[in-house]
């Protein structure tokens, strides 16, 4: 351990990574970022960047995802004042669509539920929800609106999220692969493969935030990667973001991004024509006129067991694993990386991280 603090490598420079990095940072740890891409991670850059509402439920998982959410108002304040970018966080309010009676019931259900538990929402019946959304057709039958949903744009997220950190110190090296870490009593060993040759270093602590390609340095973890495929189409514009039958669309610039498929396909990042003609059918059925698909994507999204992230340290305490959060890593990813930096300067996270564990 340096006079500064522990020395701590963070491995994998995505959300989760960047974020853990940024928060170390702030606490005053000696901190290096690798990985071994130099772009941003292939996550975030096919992410919808969708921040959720979620209803008041008082279990310790509902607790922490209320605090992920309310976490990105003020760091998009603090990271625009300390690195002048704005990432692209915008209250724009989400709306679930009813396309039949029934779905219509169970939105009402679901926005009676959001109000009960202290959450906004609010039921919007076929002409306030024209008014809300124009571009709509005319079989949608209504909607639940949820004000706080916002969105905020990944890439811009992850940068002003490094170069906050590197303005604190730490550093960031590209085109790295840590191949093996040897977690140690009081510290770990880790070796690496660069274009100059391989070595080994030694830190305090290692934080491994690689998504799915987490069991490579830790196998006990489980992580498969997901391919998600989205698109952006012209010829329309959204206000909010807008749901239905698990796809996603939200205004981006002068495009509508809508977004994502689900295929478990391994590492394929591969575009596909049945994710094309999937997301064009979705939105010929909610917009008049149909927009057109202007450009198709794909990512990796990495899905644990029971589908809720990994957050918690291994071995000897100086190895952790924050990975596995799907579909909400740009959601849950500062927050996760604020409380895993807690969890390292002062021995304890601060709050209840028992559903993060491995055998949960």
């Amino acid at each position: 351990m340096t006079d500064s603090g522990p020395r701590v490598v963070v491995i994998g420079a995505g959300i989760i990574g960047q974020s853990t990095a940024y928060y170390l940072a702030h606490a005053g740890a000696a901190v290096t970022l690798m990985d071994s891409d130099d772009g941003p991670s292939p996550t975030s850059r096919s992410s919808l960047g969708v921040l959720t509402h979620a209803y008041g439920a008082d279990d310790a998982y509902s607790s922490f995802y209320r605090d992920c959410h309310a976490l990105h108002e003020p760091l998009s304040a603090l990271l625009l004042q300390e690195t002048g970018i704005d990432v692209g966080w915008r209250p724009l309010g989400g709306i679930d669509l009813a396309f039949d009676e029934g779905e219509a019931g169970t939105l009402r259900d679901w926005v009676d539920l959001n109000l009960s538990r202290g959450a906004e929402a609010e039921w919007l019946d076929e002409s306030t929800l024209r008014e809300a959304e124009p571009g709509l057709t005319t079989a949608a039958l209504g909607g639940a609106r949820f004000p706080q949903d916002g969105r905020v744009d990944p890439v811009r997220l992850g940068t002003a999220l490094r170069v906050a950190a590197q303005k604190r110190g730490t550093v960031v090296r590209t085109s790295t692969t840590v191949t093996e870490i040897r977690p140690l009593d009081g510290g770990v060993d880790c070796h690496l493969a660069m274009a100059s040759g391989e070595c080994t270093e030694s830190y305090d602590v290692a934080v491994v935030t690689t998504g799915a390609w987490t069991g490579e340095l830790a196998p006990s973890v489980r992580v498969r990667p997901i391919r998600g495929q989205s698109g952006f189409f012209s010829g329309v514009h959204v206000r909010h973001v807008l749901r239905w039958g698990g796809l996603h669309a939200l205004p981006d610039g002068d495009d509508t991004l809508v977004g994502g498929t689900v295929d478990e396909v391994g590492f394929d990042l591969t575009t596909t024509d049945a994710a094309r003609q999937e997301l064009m059918a979705w939105s010929g059925r909610l917009f008049d006129p149909a927009p057109s698909l202007r450009q198709l994507r794909a990512g990796l999204r990495p899905k644990p067991r029971r589908g809720r992230p990994v957050i918690t340290p291994l071995e000897t305490g100086t190895l952790f694993v924050a990975t596995g959060h799907y579909k909400s890593g740009i959601l849950m990813g500062p927050h996760t990386g604020q409380v895993v930096a807690r969890w390292i300067m002062e021995g304890s996270p601060g709050r209840d991280m028992s559903p993060f564990t491995i055998a949960r």
